[in-house]
């Protein structure tokens, strides 16, 4: 009976020594051939790694991007306003008409080129300018922060495994203790000190421990696929081959701390926020249709000029024109017409040149009110942008201190795991001596082996914890996703 005591003993001594940190998958588990093939089965796939692989293979990365391409391509469309355009045109058409012997029928020809050039930014120009320049900002924010979705992402699914590794040593040391605690019961009852009663319920125990075991099992192997399939590496679901090792829960842990205030991080986020810009973007093309609208209800003004000679078979025309909205147009047309037609031959024996030159101004003096009230449908629209700037600002202080509030409560509970730890092996190692002096039972030493085992597990939970809210914090103020890959490669580095 001691003997199989001290046995059980040292089991779980060993357990605690050595058995009880992440570490390998367990026997019978295949993870996904691809794992050893990219990732490379035997060496330690970092979260550096993880989270470049990620950046460079994500969908929803590279779909971010091509929305910046085209708003860069936007802008060119909106900038191009301000580019001459050069358009040539010709057509001929046959038919009949008068001429010198009555009804003739005749080809008539006739060539443009026509030049326009914007000489001055207008209130519409540089709305449209401003809408594309701020619409590209916005893209560009947008697609860095699907980037960093992609990192939380990684995150997340990558100290998913690291908890799944240590639920799976938890269930096996349990499992060891209630195979132990079954074979015990075994002896007792044949020593006739417990009962049936007492040996089904410890059969039952290990028949329960076993079952969490395989559950534990399982939930290694589903965490590490959505870990594959979160960075982008192919997930084979029958493959061989053995998965690559996690950094330690010591070494994910070192990886994130705070090293900026509240202030610091407000500010940023203030800065490059994608929801914030929209808002101010709004702000800005509110306020600038009121002044496009302002502009557009006042008086127009337009001046026109053509020259116009006779050739021999034909006549060209030089016409221009240029109004207050700053648009220059300039425009030669030549029309010919064989035979020539009676009042070409008219034209040419009074004169071989014309003339022409003229003003248009257009005032629109009553509307029935519809200008005053689009001018304070503007308005209002402005006032709308602000107030909804304002609410943004607020939104993004309010969840930012939440999210700043869970990371100090993640660090304070790993505080409190870590040291619950310390205490545990303690209590632990000091039970052992106890119990091989004597002054101890079997079943305390077992209790102080399983809490030292659920401390540590509580430990790496705690860790989880803290890189999410870390992850969740700082993804959130602005900073890239390349600055905040290389923030993790130098916490690694220290």
């Amino acid at each position: 009976m001691r003997r199989l005591a001290r046995t059980a003993i040292l089991w779980g001594a060993v357990a605690a020594l050595v058995g009880f940190a992440p570490g390998p998958a367990a026997p019978g588990f295949t993870p996904p051939a691809a794992l050893a093939a990219e990732a490379g089965a035997g060496r330690v796939l970092t979260l550096e790694e993880g989270l470049r692989i990620a950046l460079e293979r994500s969908a929803g990365a590279q779909v971010a991007a091509s929305r910046v391409r085209q708003g860069e391509a936007q802008l060119a469309e909106a900038k191009s306003v301000l580019h001459p355009t050069l358009v040539l045109g010709g057509g001929a058409d046959r038919g009949r008409s008068i001429g010198t012997m009555g009804l003739e029928t005749r080809w008539d020809f006739s060539t443009t080129l026509a030049y326009n050039q914007v000489v001055a930014r207008t209130a519409s120009i540089r709305y449209a300018i401003e809408q594309g320049e701020l619409g590209l900002e916005v893209s560009r924010l947008q697609a860095e922060s699907e980037r960093l979705a992609v990192l939380a992402n990684v995150v997340n699914g990558y100290v998913a495994v690291l908890e799944a590794q240590s639920a799976l040593e938890l269930s096996r040391a349990l499992a060891r203790n209630a195979e132990a605690m079954a074979r015990i019961t075994e002896d007792r009852v044949t020593l006739g000190a417990a009962t049936e009663a007492d040996l089904l319920a410890a059969r039952a125990g290990e028949a329960r421990a076993r079952q969490g075991v395989k559950v534990a099992e399982d939930s290694v192997r589903l965490a590490y696929e959505a870990l594959l399939k979160t960075i982008g590496l192919t997930v084979e679901a029958n493959g061989r081959g053995e998965p690559p090792a996690l950094q330690s829960i010591d070494e994910i842990a070192g990886l994130f701390s705070m090293d900026e205030d509240w202030d610091t991080l407000s500010e940023r986020a203030m800065r490059a926020r994608p929801e914030i810009l929209q808002a101010e973007a709004a702000v800005e093309l509110a306020r600038a249709g009121l002044l496009q609208f302002e502009a557009s209800d006042r008086p127009t003004a337009e001046l026109t000029g053509a020259y116009t000679w006779v050739e021999d078979d034909g006549t060209a025309t030089l016409s221009f024109s240029l109004n207050d909205k700053g648009v220059l147009g300039a425009a030669i047309t030549q029309s010919r017409q064989s035979p020539a037609s009676a009042q070409q031959q008219a034209l040419a024996m009074i004169t071989n040149e014309l003339w022409q030159i003229g003003a248009k101004v257009t005032w629109t003096f009553a509307d029935g009110g519809a200008s005053d009230s689009r001018r304070k449908q503007l308005a209002e629209q402005v006032r709308q942008a602000e107030l909804r700037l304002e609410d943004a600002r607020r939104g993004l202080l309010t969840a930012l201190a939440a999210q700043y509030n869970e990371v100090v409560h993640a660090i304070q509970e790993l505080s409190i795991a870590e040291q619950s730890v310390l205490e545990a092996r303690a209590r632990y190692d000091a039970t052992v001596k106890q119990f091989e002096a004597g002054t101890s039972t079997q079943v305390e030493v077992w209790q102080a082996e399983a809490q030292l085992v659920r401390a540590r597990h509580e430990r790496v939970l705690a860790v989880g914890r803290l890189a999410r809210a870390y992850t969740a914090l700082t993804t959130g103020t602005g900073i890239t996703a390349d600055e905040w890959v290389g923030r993790v490669a130098r916490a690694a580095a220290r």
